[in-house]
């Protein structure tokens, strides 16, 4: 099998990396270093995941099954449409990595993140059928390659950031593992919920709650970003929010009380997992409530006058801080 990371590199031309550092508003120097950085990564969640039976199946059954468009790739990448792939392919500690490496890079990497890994992942797909390689042959040269970066004495440095950020998602892999699969859709749509009870207790019109639903998504965003790495908040937030997020709001439209039982439920899930983890979560959520609040004015003509937070989404407020017992 030709190197998987020369592969990868290889693609990375002058032009390339300055479409890309343009797209991510970042100087191209600091994009290959990143690009250097997040290759290995990448490769060495391939091969941790191949390293069991289980594991080596159900990659080879995820693997892209087109050749690697780069072109068809920047652009989905770059704009965060590869991000659901990046986690199939690569795991649960998907947003563990990208905030292990954002934080060590110095820019948020996961833009990145989310391009290398369809990419590698189609190299890998490639050499797979033109090799006809059997799941057992896909680990031993992924394990091969990986092992071979990292204990290369000219890497040391590399190796080292590498093997700490992987460490990063298998402590947040094991915290998914740590819930139920209801537990964690309970705590991924807890801020949500939050959203709608203070935007539903005094509807703002269809503009007032764009700007509700985008200042309640920038709350959940920026807090996923900022948590430690292998925190809670990072592993559940650390992506922003998804669709499916929102998904049952439209098919169960749950009313106010149903959603306050859920966070409170949610709360109590994640108090178990111990103190620091309660703390953030709950701050968490009471952000996403206060930012709901006051994205768009209640009362008011054309803009003018008005309240930032009216005395019934104050109201929803103090009842989603009670739910947080």
């Amino acid at each position: 099998m030709t190197n998987i990371l020369d592969s990868f590199s290889s693609m990375l031309t002058p032009d390339v990396s300055s479409r890309l550092a343009n797209s991510f508003g970042i100087d191209p120097a600091v994009l290959q270093k990143g690009a250097s950085l997040v290759g290995p990564v990448v490769l060495g969640g391939f091969a941790r995941r191949a390293s069991t039976p289980d594991g080596a199946n159900s990659l080879m059954e995820k693997l892209p099954t087109d050749a690697p468009d780069f072109l068809r790739s920047l652009l989905g990448g770059a704009l965060g449409g590869q991000r659901g792939l990046t986690t199939t392919l690569l795991g649960s500690g998907t947003n563990a990595i990208g905030a292990s490496l954002s934080q060590r890079l110095g820019f948020d990497v996961r833009p990145l993140l989310n391009l290398a890994v369809p990419v590698v992942g189609g190299i890998i797909g490639k050499f797979v059928r033109d090799q006809k390689l059997s799941t057992t042959a896909l680990s031993t040269q992924l394990q091969k390659e990986s092992s071979d970066y990292l204990n290369d004495p000219a890497n040391f440095e590399t190796a080292k950031a590498v093997r700490s950020t992987l460490e990063a998602g298998e402590r947040s892999e094991a915290l998914r593992r740590s819930f139920a699969d209801a537990e964690w859709d309970k705590v991924r749509r807890a801020p949500v919920a939050a959203m709608y009870v203070v935007a539903s207790a005094s509807p703002s019109g269809p503009i007032g709650l764009t700007k509700e639903f985008s200042a309640a998504s920038e709350a959940i965003t920026l807090a996923g970003k900022g948590a430690s790495p292998t925190s809670l908040v990072a592993s559940a937030f650390g992506g922003g929010m998804e669709k499916e997020d929102f998904e049952f709001l439209r098919t169960e439209k749950p009313d106010s009380d149903r959603l306050l039982a859920e966070i409170h439920d949610a709360y109590i899930v994640v108090s178990e997992k111990g103190a620091p983890e309660a703390a953030g979560f709950r701050e968490l959520v009471m952000k996403v409530a206060q930012s709901t609040a006051e994205a768009a004015k209640e009362g008011g003509f054309l803009g003018i006058g008005g309240t930032p937070v009216s005395a019934e989404e104050q109201g929803a407020i103090d009842r989603i801080r009670s739910a947080l017992n």
